[in-house]
């Protein structure tokens, strides 16, 4: 079952520890339709999220966290959805 399926299976997610059900929503949040049907392990699609989420969204929204999470292993993200926000606005400031 890929990473898309397991989104479409509410039993499925029902049955997630906490933080794989997390992990999962960002996975939604940050991988393509394309990438959602090719990886099938939770952990896979999360770490390829995160690396995405690090380099291409708090890298320009937040540098100073960016430099943090560059010279620690495994620091945690807290509330991914803000910086994926506040990327999106940047973006669309950009565009003006």
């Amino acid at each position: 079952m890929n990473l898309k399926e397991k989104l479409m299976n509410k039993e499925y997610i029902d049955n997630l520890s906490k933080n794989s059900r997390r992990e999962l929503e960002i996975c939604a949040l940050l991988l393509t339709d394309e990438e959602l049907e090719t990886y099938t392990s939770i952990p896979v699609g999360y770490r390829v999220a995160r690396d995405r989420l690090i380099e291409r969204i708090i890298r320009e929204v937040d540098p100073e966290m960016y430099e943090k999470i560059q010279s620690k292993y495994k620091i945690p993200i807290l509330q991914p959805e803000l910086y994926i926000e506040e990327w999106k606005n940047l973006k669309k400031r950009d565009r003006f």
